[in-house]
């Protein structure tokens, strides 16, 4: 029996998308599949850039504020200061990437399990405005900001990761 085609808000009852997610789960595994690995991906570049090495490489301001002993080396507060320069922006973004990739976790587990978390996707994806404000903004910020520019030569990797 062919169903007749319903205004949108209907399809997005959550009974409805859960039967949608288990009757067509193939298409459903595809698409969410590759939203899952985008967002573990970045996650995973998140967590690599904010440990990264160049973090602690002084750059910028911090040139004048703090000077090397005369070993050439830089005290645990320069160093502290010059990887918290990054840390903000790198945090918040993999912040988002990983409620992201959470939230197409339980969209492949309700078409593959057979488990109704269409209420928590739901309602994880209150964090879809946070991430492109944010987004947007850090990377005005990453491009703008003269810490940002100037600190973009020592620690390549983590500004590259907040321009893309």
């Amino acid at each position: 029996m062919v169903q007749p085609v319903q205004e949108f808000k209907y399809y997005l009852k959550t009974d409805v998308t859960f039967k949608i997610a288990t009757t067509k789960w193939g298409i459903i595994t595809i698409v969410a599949g590759c939203c899952y690995l985008y967002e573990i991906i970045w996650t995973i570049a998140g967590v690599n850039n904010y440990t990264d090495i160049s973090r602690n490489k002084v750059c910028g301001s911090l040139l004048t504020t703090f000077k090397p002993n005369t070993a050439g080396v830089y005290s645990a507060d320069a160093l502290a200061a010059a990887s918290a320069i990054y840390d903000t922006p790198i945090l918040l973004v993999t912040y988002w990437h990983m409620a992201e990739w959470i939230r197409w976790t339980t969209l492949l587990t309700c078409a593959l399990v057979d488990a109704n978390l269409i209420p928590l996707f739901y309602f994880i994806s209150l964090v879809i405005p946070y991430g492109f404000i944010i987004s947007i903004l850090i990377s005005i910020m990453s491009l703008t900001g003269a810490d940002y520019k100037a600190c973009a030569d020592a620690q390549p990797e983590r500004a590259r990761y907040l321009t893309l």
